[in-house]
């Protein structure tokens, strides 16, 4: 059973990688569990974690490695600078922000709890298990972040079994009931916001708001531009990023399939959905937030661009006053003639994502 959650732990975030090796460590430094290294299985539930990302291995294995190169670039592999004081701060503070302040500082005294975890009391063993389970998972991404940027979801899985053992170490003391309802009201709030413009940021400001606008009528006007093609060669909708485009496939009437023409920072899965045969010589409706794209990003792409037509996001949330606000202008492209080349291309001959560089948007 613990192979088999480590399994999906994994198909969830590749960093949960990182439990096995701390798992391991435990049996080896586990004056209790030692002996059952020497059994079957330990490495019979490894293997079938390892099983589940068949899958993963096979696609990859086929596609240039390019999943396991974009998290070694993610994870810094490529980086120049080797300590960027930046980062750690960031990491910190959004740890701080994701679990609340009292848990995370609670979580901080868990660190000077390592010396006592390998005492034969009832109960230290599991104490050593949660312990080598959840502090070095922090603590690993805190020295990455000193190279690299963590995003604060990373480390998530550290934080099952420290939240076990902050209950153990602090449930009945004072401060416990002061972490628990601070937590449970930050996070009531999270959800509230959602619902409700509980606290009034501005718009560019507001994450959730930018997030969670009202795109059925942006969707709905995507699809008037689709419809104003010829039917003979019906237009493709597309976005310059994945979030713009996803947004679309999921709010236009019919859910058609998009594209998003990757001249981002990274790669996504937009690369592999489509080809560039598929898409040559058809023409397109796009989205963007930006009103001066025709000649300054989509030429390359495209015969011609007609001028935008501005399309406004609401938010989905009345006000205090039953008002929806706008949240920001979007600009309607219509394009003609696509001439190819909409997948990601790195801007560096040393891009670890890519094992040979590419030097041209040519067709695929």
């Amino acid at each position: 059973l613990g192979g088999l959650w480590f399994g999906l732990g994994m198909l969830s975030k590749l960093s949960m990688a990182i439990f096995a090796p701390l798992v391991f460590l435990y049996g080896l430094l586990s004056a209790v569990h030692r002996s059952r290294l020497r059994g079957w299985r330990p490495y019979i539930g490894f293997c079938l974690g390892l099983s589940l990302m068949l899958p993963l291995v096979i696609w990859n294995q086929a596609n240039d490695w390019r999943a396991f190169r974009h998290v070694a670039h993610q994870g810094g592999v490529a980086s120049d600078g080797w300590f960027v004081a930046r980062y750690f701060g960031d990491y910190l503070l959004g740890q701080l922000a994701l679990v609340s302040p009292i848990v995370f500082f609670l979580f901080l005294g868990l660190l000077k709890n390592g010396r006592r975890l390998w005492q034969n009391g009832p109960g230290q063993w599991v104490d050593g298990y949660l312990w080598l389970t959840a502090v070095p998972v922090f603590v690993l991404f805190a020295l990455l972040s000193t190279h690299t940027r963590v995003e604060g979801n990373w480390p998530a899985f550290g934080y099952l079994g420290a939240c076990v053992l902050m209950a153990a170490r602090f449930r009945g003391k004072a401060i416990w009931p002061w972490a628990v309802t601070t937590a449970g009201l930050l996070s009531l709030m999270v959800f509230v916001q959602v619902l409700f413009p509980l606290v009034p940021l501005p718009a560019k400001m507001d994450r959730i708001a930018q997030e969670f606008g009202d795109w059925r009528p942006v969707g709905a006007a995507v699809d008037a531009a689709r419809r104003a093609g010829p039917d003979a060669s019906p237009a493709f909708i597309f976005a310059l990023d994945y979030q713009t485009a996803s947004k679309l496939a999921f709010y236009t009437p019919g859910r058609p399939r998009t594209v998003a023409l990757n001249r981002g920072k990274r790669p996504n899965t937009y690369d592999y959905w489509w080809t560039d045969a598929e898409l040559v010589g058809r023409d397109a409706v796009g989205l963007s937030k930006h009103p001066d794209l025709a000649e300054r990003r989509l030429a390359p792409y495209f015969e011609a661009v007609d001028p935008p037509e501005a399309v406004v996001l609401t938010d989905h949330r009345p006000d205090w006053n039953g008002e929806h606000r706008t949240i920001r202008t979007l600009y309607l492209y219509r394009a003609y003639g696509f001439k190819g080349g909409h997948r990601w291309v790195p801007e560096s001959d040393r891009d670890i994502r890519v094992r040979q560089p590419h030097t041209n948007r040519g067709a695929d």
